[in-house]
């Protein structure tokens, strides 16, 4: 049965659909890209602890060395926000000397706003020369 007037009683709720449709679709995709760039994030500190600890684990390099590229990897990537706890040691195992690079981070919740997620990347490299 028509209304007064003659006009249809659904007019105007297939914007009303899309809106609540469009709000939440919104949602779903900006949820998938924010788990997208914290898994970046994680993927970039593995990459950054093992790039340093080839860089320490060169002939004529430290320690420090590595855990300044570590830094430097991280910065140029994903910032240098997510490069302050990066350390680095050596260790002797069966005999031969490992360089040893982790970094720690909080991973992005919101943006690129730290959460309370942490990661932790290892990465480890045999030293060229041994003493």
């Amino acid at each position: 049965m028509n209304p007064v007037g003659g006009k249809n009683s659904d007019s105007g709720s297939a914007v009303v659909d899309f809106v609540l449709v469009s709000v939440l679709l919104v949602g779903i995709v900006l949820a998938a890209l924010q788990v997208a760039f914290a898994i970046y994030v994680r993927n970039t500190m593995g990459a950054a602890a093992a790039e340093g600890a080839r860089r320490a684990a060169n002939a004529d390099q430290s320690v420090d060395d590595g855990i300044s590229r570590a830094r430097v990897v991280m910065g140029e990537t994903v910032g240098s926000r997510f490069a302050r706890e990066v350390s680095g040691r050596t260790e002797r195992i069966g005999g031969l000397t490992f360089v040893t690079i982790e970094i720690q981070t909080q991973l992005p919740v919101i943006g690129v706003i730290p959460g309370q997620l942490r990661a932790r990347a290892v990465g480890h490299a045999l030293v060229e020369k041994q003493p």
